[in-house]
């Protein structure tokens, strides 16, 4: 999939990654979309780059080239303070950052990835990394990768995820344990495929923390984007009656 915007928020895929990018450059640093070889949208050697080699998608080796030159054309971006984040794919391959290459990012926020296709579904599994083989599927778990961990690594997941069952997430955490590594855990045992509020704020303040090295703000309530959603639409409903009696009252009133 491609995410990176191509306008002003006209589609849903566009204007949630805006809206979460900007929702973290508020913060006060630089963010970066960026669709790396493997992704949609581009000619066909682009797009099939990553099959058979799913845990390359999106290639966080065009991320880290984009960023270093990014840094040097601007002068302002610390390249020793630099953060990742994503969630389903996106939290595998945030993951895989923090394990593959965590002497480039410093920082890593994991949600409710898919950690092993061999335990995801297989109509996407095989699809992007090829008929199931035991020796080959290996590479892409990044349970396999747990003793690279250098940096800071905080994991979000809903126990009740029915898009990435949380086995994986299990099968990684034990392997972190085996290898010694510290990092951070964030269970929410009613959470479902999706960040919740709660794990959207925990995610802010670790970057605030492992980032910036200040301290958070008073712990407050992240409403769910469903949430949003449904209060809007009842503020809409109580609005409609009053604007149509005022409606009705300039009509008899003239």
């Amino acid at each position: 999939m491609s995410f990176v915007p191509k306008n002003a928020g006209a589609e849903p895929m566009s204007a949630s990654s805006y809206a979460e990018a900007a929702a973290l450059a508020s913060l006060g640093c630089h963010v970066l979309l960026l669709d790396g070889r493997g992704t949609a949208w581009r000619e066909r050697a682009f797009r099939q780059a990553s099959y058979g080699a799913v845990h390359t998608a999106s290639s966080l080796e065009d991320h880290i080239a984009a960023i270093e030159q990014l840094a040097e054309q601007s002068g302002t971006i610390d390249l020793e303070r630099i953060g990742i984040t994503g969630f389903s794919a996106g939290g595998y391959m945030s993951a895989l950052a923090a394990l593959r290459h965590g002497d480039f990012f410093k920082v890593t926020v994991a949600g409710g990835g898919n950690y092993d296709q061999a335990a995801f579904w297989h109509c996407w599994g095989e699809r992007y990394h090829g008929p199931y083989d035991e020796a080959h599927y290996r590479v892409q778990a990044a349970k396999h990768y747990a003793a690279g961990l250098r940096g800071k690594l905080l994991l979000v997941h809903g126990l009740l995820d029915s898009g990435c069952h949380p086995g994986p997430l299990f099968q990684l955490v034990q392997t972190l344990i085996d290898e010694n590594k510290d990092f951070d855990l964030v269970l929410i045992p009613k959470g479902q495929h999706q960040w919740t509020g709660y794990g959207q704020r925990r995610r802010i303040d670790y970057f605030v923390q492992q980032l910036f090295g200040a301290r958070p703000p008073q712990a407050r309530r992240f409403l769910e984007p469903t949430e949003i959603a449904f209060a809007r639409l009842a503020a809409n409903a109580l609005a409609l009656p009053v604007a149509g009696q005022a409606q009705q009252h300039a009509n008899e009133g003239g």
